[in-house]
């Protein structure tokens, strides 16, 4: 370490009126929902935001206008959506708040869950409701191709080859995180996140 190193200062935080919202007074990223429950999450006025990047997302405290601002990296969203998609999971991608799990497995934007529940109905392949019981022999009968599996209100992008099981997924502001796994263990991963669901082909 340099002589003085330490004597540097952090970069100094914007002021709240250099800030605008990053989406609406409603966004608060799953993330940071038990450290600032009240938080109005912001952006530098002027950027377009096209992603997570480092020194254009900010936080403060409450919606007051005299709030304690925080920068909010991606870092930050990253190690909290780490922790829950652990080994054999992979993140592939940043932080993106602007898609969910049923938007990214599903390939479009929907408003809320039960629109992209009727869209997959009405124009993907349904290939059967599954129960942790029948999913592993549900797999095993799947032909090679790509899926969407509806494990209650989650939603997971499902490729099945000869290498086995690629599963993908994003939650809430996560990045997106793949892994792929024998069909017995997709079974097992995916029953732990709905013990019941519905598996759907692509068009």
């Amino acid at each position: 370490m340099m002589e003085g190193e330490d004597d540097v200062p952090p970069p100094a935080l914007p002021a709240r009126d250099d800030l605008e919202l990053l989406v609406d007074e409603n966004f608060l990223p799953v993330a940071i929902q038990d450290t600032a429950p009240a938080a109005l999450v912001l952006k530098l006025k002027g950027w377009e935001a096209t992603g997570w990047v480092d020194g254009k997302i900010f936080y403060s405290e409450t919606s007051a206008e005299d709030s304690t601002i925080h920068p909010l990296p991606a870092s930050t969203i990253n190690e909290y959506w780490d922790a829950r998609y652990p080994s054999p999971f992979t993140r592939v991608s940043g932080p993106d708040w602007r898609a969910n799990c049923a938007d990214y497995a599903i390939g479009q934007t929907f408003e809320d869950v039960e629109p992209a529940k009727s869209f997959l109905a009405s124009s993907w392949t349904n290939r059967g409701n599954y129960t942790s019981d029948t999913l592993d022999g549900m797999l095993t009968g799947l032909a090679d191709g790509a899926y969407v599996v509806q494990a209650a209100n989650h939603f997971l992008k499902m490729t099945v080859g000869a290498a086995g099981v690629a599963l993908s997924q994003k939650d809430g502001e996560s990045g997106v995180y793949e892994a792929t796994m024998a069909r017995s263990a997709a079974a097992t991963y995916i029953s732990g996140k709905a013990s019941s669901g519905i598996i759907y082909q692509s068009p």
